[in-house]
């Protein structure tokens, strides 16, 4: 049997398993990650630079003011 064809039958069973071990993974994250405490457990305020473009200080800006929502209990 040739070498690729060999590699195309390895691969199509690989595809088979990894697509529902790929969907739980996903799903059991998803969950976790809605807990506020582990979030805040985890995660920190971002500090920003004099180097930061205004696109990266707008991102900062947003995620932590996730962060004082969650963490903070402050509206934004």
């Amino acid at each position: 049997m040739q070498r690729s064809k060999l590699w195309r039958i390895a691969l199509t069973g690989h595809k088979r398993l990894s697509v529902p071990l790929m969907t739980a993974t996903l799903l059991s994250g998803c969950a976790s990650a809605s807990v506020g405490n582990d979030y805040c457990l985890l995660y920190e305020p971002i500090m920003s630079s004099s180097e930061d473009s205004d696109d990266t200080l707008r991102q900062i800006d947003r995620e932590n003011v996730k962060w004082l929502a969650v963490c903070e209990g402050l509206e934004p």
